[in-house]
C-alpha cells in the first residue's frame, strides 16, 4: 500500500538468555521478576527498531502502541516505592538479586538486562539525539477503538487470532501467555483485567460486559502452559511444582 520495501532485521538476545530467568524464578518464585522472563525482546525491539531506522534513514517511526497497554502493576511490583521512579526499581531489583544471587550468575542475562534497562532510562534522549521523529498516533490523535482494530487487521490485513488463547490479548508470545498464567494464579488478575478496566472506563464496554469477558478470556488452560514450557525445552511438572508451592506460601501469608 505505500510502495515501499518491507525490511527484516533478527535479534537473538532474548534466544541466548531466555531460559536463565525462568528457571531462576522456578528455584525461588518471585512476583516482581516474572517481568524479567522478556529480557532481550525489549531491547530487540525497541532498540532494534530505532536502529534500523536510523541506519536506513527513515526520518519518522509510527508506533502502533495505546494507552491501554500500559501496565503499571507489574512495574510497581518491582519497585521499593510504588510511587518511585527509575532508582526505586533499580534498588527493587537489587533487593531481588540479594534474594536471589541466581539471577546474576549468566553474564550474557545480566550484560542484557543492564543494556535494557539503559536503554528503557535514556529512551528519551537517545531518540532526540538520533533526530528521528516518533509518533504514537493512538495516544494522541487517533481514538484507539477495540473493535475498529480487530475489524480492520482481520478483514485487511488477514490477521489470525492464536487459537491457543481466548483473547487478542497478549496472545502472539509464548512468554507473555506464561507470565499472564502465572499473574492470574497469584494475584487473581493479569494484564486481561486490567485492559478490561481501562474499556470500561473509556466507555467501550459496561461493567456487566467487562465482567462477562473476563470469565472467558483471562484464564489460560493447562495444556497451553505446557504447550509452551515444551516449546521452551522446560520441564512442565517442575514448573507446576514451583508456582503451586509459590502459589500456597503467598496465599498464607
Amino acid at each position: 500500500s505505500l510502495n515501499t520495501k518491507l525490511i527484516y532485521e533478527k535479534h537473538d538476545y532474548f534466544k541466548k538468555v531466555y531460559k536463565h530467568p525462568i528457571l531462576t524464578w522456578m528455584k525461588k518464585p518471585s512476583l516482581p521478576m516474572v517481568e524479567t522472563f522478556c529480557t532481550g525482546c525489549r531491547l530487540g525491539v525497541n532498540k532494534g527498531l530505532l536502529d534500523t531506522a536510523v541506519k536506513n534513514n527513515v526520518p519518522a517511526i509510527i508506533i502502533g502502541s495505546n494507552p491501554f497497554e500500559s501496565v503499571p502493576y507489574r512495574q510497581n511490583m518491582m519497585k521499593l516505592n510504588h510511587k518511585g521512579g527509575h532508582i526505586s526499581a533499580v534498588m527493587g531489583y537489587a533487593m531481588e538479586v540479594v534474594k536471589n544471587p541466581r539471577w546474576i550468575f549468566n553474564f550474557r542475562y545480566l550484560d542484557t538486562q543492564i543494556r535494557e534497562f539503559l536503554y528503557m532510562y535514556y529512551d528519551r534522549k537517545i531518540v532526540s539525539d538520533s533526530k528521528i521523529l516518533r509518533v504514537k498516533p493512538f495516544w494522541k490523535y487517533i481514538k484507539w477503538d477495540e473493535n475498529q482494530i480487530l475489524s480492520t487487521i482481520t478483514q485487511e490485513l488477514n490477521w489470525q487470532r492464536n487459537p491457543s488463547v481466548v483473547s487478542t490479548w497478549r496472545g502472539d508470545c509464548t512468554i507473555a501467555i506464561l507470565k499472564l498464567y502465572i499473574y492470574k494464579k497469584v494475584l487473581g488478575y493479569n494484564d486481561k483485567t486490567d485492559q478490561l478496566s481501562h474499556m470500561i472506563r473509556d466507555g467501550q464496554i459496561t461493567r456487566e460486559e467487562g465482567l462477562e469477558r473476563l470469565s472467558k478470556e483471562d484464564s489460560i488452560s493447562e495444556n497451553v502452559i505446557q504447550e509452551v514450557l515444551d516449546s521452551l525445552e522446560i520441564s512442565y511438572s517442575d514448573f507446576n511444582q514451583s508456582l503451586m508451592k509459590f502459589n500456597h506460601q503467598n496465599n498464607s501469608g
